[in-house]
This record gives C-alpha cells, sequence and structure tokens, in this order.
C-alpha cells in the first residue's frame, strides 16, 4: 500500500473513534461514512497531510483495527422473505434456483438500464422510495450526539475545523434520508439476506449496515478488483472472492478466513443489452482492446491520443477497439478522438466482454477489472503508467506511458504469437480459469449450505411472499 494511503487509514480510525457513538435508527453511521470520509481526506491533501503518520507507516493489522467500529455480525439464517442483491449484479441470479430476489437500483440510471431486462424483476429505485415516517426526536438526538462528539475534547483538531464540521453535517443529514429510505424498503419487503459487490462502498455500506442492524445476513460478491480503500475492513458476513490472489490480498490485511470463500472468476456487469455486430478486422495482424475506466475525460484523452499516435503508422496491421466502462454513458466524446481508420468506440453492453477479450491479442487498460478477466483467459495486458502493486500476477507488469514506448511494444507483437505468449507467461498469473467453474451455483450452492446448517431444512425456510403491489419507484414481478 502506498505510503499515503497510510496516513488516509491512520485518520480514517481516527474518525471512526471519534464518532464511534454516533446512529440513527440503530445503524452506525461511523462505518456508513468511512468510504465518504476517506474521498474527503482525498480531496483535502492539506487539512490531512501528516509527517507523523507518514513516519508511522503501515499498520499491522487493518482489518483488527477496524474491528471495534464494525457493527456487530449476529445474523439470523432462520429468517424468510427476499434476498435483495445490488441490481447491477443481475448476473449472480442465474443458478438461484427458487431463491425470491429482490433488485435493488441506487442510481436513476443503473434503474433504467436494469429495466431494460425483464427478467430482473421485482427491481426497486431506492431513492424513488419515500422515507420511512420515524419520530423526528431520533433525528434531533442524533445531530445532538454530532454537537457533542466534535465538542469533546478527545476529538481531533482536524475534525473541528469549520470546512470539516460544515461537510459532515450535511453527510449525516443525507445518512440520514438514506436510512429512512432503507427503512421503507425493508418495511415494504421482508428481506432475509443481502448481495452487494461492495459492503463497505458509499451503497453498500447503507444497506449491509441497516441489514445487520436487523441480523439480516450479508453477504459480499466481489465484482471488481480489491483495493485497501473501498473494499476494507470486509463488513459482511460471508464474502465471494474470485480466486486465491484476492483471497491472499483480503487476508494480508488481517480479513478473517472463515469469512472468505473462493467462487471462482465471476464477472456479473458484462451484460449484453442490444445488438450489435462484431468490432474484428480480419486484415489485421494485431488486435488491441482497450478497457477504458472513469479516470475523467482529461484523463481518457491523453491515453487514447497517446494510443492513436502509437497505433497509426503500423496501418492496417493494428485494428483497436476501444470498450467503454459500464459507468460510463456516451461514446461520443471518445469517438471524436480517434483519428485511425482501424479504431472503434464499444459501448458497454453492445457486445459480451469475453467475446471482446477473445479476440483480442493485447489489452491495454490503466487498471481494471479487465485486465484480470483478460490475464486468466491467456492474453497479455499492458498497463497505462505503471502500476503501484497488482496482486493477481507473481512478477512485474508491463506497461507504456508514452506514445512512443507503446509503439515499440507494438512493433514487437505484430504477427507475433510466440511472443505474445511468452508476454502473458512473464507476468506470472496467480489464478487460472476452469472451463466447468460455475461461480454462481458455488455461491448459492454455498448459502443454500448455511441455510440447511442453521434450520436442518432447506425447505422449511422458505416461504413465498406476495402481495406487494407496484409502488413509485419499482417495477412488479
Amino acid at each position: 500500500m502506498h505510503n499515503k494511503t497510510w496516513v488516509i487509514w491512520r485518520h480514517s480510525l481516527r474518525f471512526l473513534a471519534a464518532f464511534q457513538s454516533l446512529q440513527y435508527d440503530n445503524v452506525p453511521l461511523g462505518i456508513l461514512l468511512l468510504r465518504d470520509f476517506q474521498k474527503y481526506a482525498l480531496h483535502h491533501p492539506r487539512s490531512f497531510r501528516s509527517s507523523k503518520f507518514a513516519r508511522e507507516g503501515p499498520i499491522r493489522n487493518l482489518h483488527a483495527a477496524c474491528k471495534p467500529y464494525l457493527p456487530p455480525a449476529n445474523p439470523d439464517l432462520s429468517k424468510s422473505g427476499y434476498t435483495a442483491v445490488r441490481a447491477e449484479l443481475f448476473g449472480v441470479a442465474k443458478g438461484s434456483g427458487e431463491e425470491k430476489l429482490l433488485f435493488v437500483a441506487h442510481h436513476r440510471r443503473e434503474y433504467r438500464y436494469m429495466a431494460k431486462l425483464k427478467e430482473c424483476r421485482p427491481l426497486v429505485y431506492l431513492h424513488g422510495l419515500p422515507p420511512a415516517k420515524l419520530p423526528p426526536a431520533l433525528t434531533h438526538a442524533t445531530m445532538r450526539k454530532l454537537r457533542e462528539c466534535l465538542a469533546h475534547r478527545s476529538t481531533p483538531a482536524v475534525f473541528r475545523q469549520r470546512a470539516f464540521r460544515i461537510w459532515l453535517a450535511a453527510r449525516v443529514r443525507l445518512a440520514i434520508l438514506h436510512i429512512r429510505r432503507v427503512h421503507t424498503l425493508f418495511d415494504r419487503y421482508p428481506i432475509k439476506q443481502t448481495i452487494y459487490g461492495s459492503t463497505i462502498n458509499h451503497h453498500g455500506a447503507l444497506i449491509t449496515s441497516f441489514a445487520q442492524s436487523r441480523h439480516v445476513h450479508t453477504v459480499n460478491v466481489q465484482h471488481g478488483l480489491f483495493g485497501p480503500l473501498g473494499h476494507l475492513p470486509i463488513n459482511a458476513d460471508l464474502n465471494f472472492v474470485w480466486g486465491k490472489s484476492h483471497s491472499d490480498f483480503l487476508k494480508s490485511y488481517g480479513a478473517p478466513p472463515d469469512k472468505i470463500k473462493i467462487s471462482g472468476p465471476c464477472f456479473y456487469r458484462n451484460l449484453q443489452t442490444k445488438h450489435s455486430s462484431g468490432s474484428k478486422s480480419a486484415s489485421a495482424r494485431l488486435q488491441v482492446l482497450v478497457a477504458l475506466q472513469p479516470l475523467g475525460n482529461r484523463f481518457n484523452r491523453t491515453m487514447i491520443r497517446r494510443i492513436e499516435r502509437a497505433a497509426r503508422p503500423y496501418g492496417r496491421s493494428v485494428f483497436v477497439t476501444y470498450k467503454l466502462h459500464p459507468d460510463q454513458g456516451s461514446a461520443s466524446f471518445y469517438r471524436r478522438l480517434l483519428s485511425g481508420r482501424r479504431s472503434k468506440i464499444v459501448r458497454h453492453g453492445t457486445i459480451p466482454l469475453n467475446r471482446l477479450i477473445n479476440r483480442s491479442d493485447i489489452v491495454l487498460t490503466p487498471y481494471s477489472s479487465v485486465a484480470y478477466e483478460s490475464l486468466i483467459n491467456g492474453k497479455p495486458v499492458f498497463f497505462y503508467r505503471r502500476p503501484r502493486f497488482v496482486y493477481y500476477i507473481r512478477n512485474a507488469p508491463i506497461y507504456f506511458h508514452t506514445s512512443t514506448q507503446l509503439k515499440r511494444l507494438l512493433a514487437k507483437y505484430i504477427g507475433n504469437t510466440k511472443r505474445l505468449a511468452a508476454a502473458h507467461a512473464k507476468m506470472g498469473v496467480i489464478d487460472s480459469a476452469s472451463s466447468g467453474t460455475d461461480g454462481s451455483r458455488f455461491i448459492w450452492s454455498t448459502l443454500r449450505l448455511l441455510q440447511l446448517g442453521a434450520s436442518g431444512n432447506i425447505e422449511g425456510n422458505r416461504s413465498p411472499v406476495t402481495g406487494f403491489g407496484a409502488k413509485e419507484g419499482e417495477v412488479p414481478e
């Protein structure tokens, strides 16, 4: 982990300690606001710069340091009702059998996108639900406690700065509103279990923390690459990961092994919702797939122009396909940046990602789960800019920064399958893909075994839930 990240984490632990007693509707707010605080600290480096913390370096066991501030895990596995699944993880429904699923969208765009899939029902837009009518005294008590925490002599001075106080008060009021909507969701639908792609980011922490306060079993299903910010500590009763490298990553920060299960690679956001012809050029001797990331227009503009400049001298020998990230909407901005006739933009959902990977010879990306998926499928990956830490390979990554560097790489691998294979082998990929592995079935069979162990009868735990009509922000079954 980079030294700056450790500094953020030391401030994060002080944040969790200072606001440990802050809660609303029995939901602890400290862990719910953790990721928002980390983003704030990253965007205000002057306020949170600390030479003292920089000298202290790594935290020996990050998960253990956070554990006192995590909601107590005491799930009631005998509950019956719906399993609430983050809508964008619709792919996890495969193999669920007779399980009653409720899909929850957190963004309007996510809601509209998933509504196109008729199988994704019932579908609820969380922010379209009315806030629960809870006693105003609960809000007053929470805000009063916030003022007490900020005024306490043990609260670090950095948290007493006026700008931070204003920011935190606004975030607490927003968290209260979100909790009231989740309260409505849980009142309207009896929920026995939640499945999210990250149980510590802004949306996952909201649902997971509320569920844990109600003794509902919580599950984290990996849907992207792990990072020390946004994925730690693991705040779920059970965590499914893609492979050994991901399990080792979490354990290296102290995550409890008994809460981690290896399901195999499952790429649930690789959905196809539109028809599109292929993007392969039969005449090209090198097929290049570029996996874009939502890192800002300026970053992507620079990267695309450098790739285009490097590929231009090779004419028809190199065909470049740029694949947009699921969080990137329109392709018009990026299409304007393409200067070569052998370049094309593909929007997410138009062509299955595994088909794009199979057609490619090499993959370029700044960082992405596409890199991992490509490597376990035998495709070499060249990173744009040197990545600090790629935990799923044993050796140093291959990277480029300038057009000249990429131009040399392309020249080396055009039409040379042996060199391409050697480049892949050189990275030392830790995990491997097995054609017989079905991650979704493994996940559901594991969850059923847990339920069986709790009750001794899976079917006895499952009761139909009916009678819920369509409300605002919902698509009925």
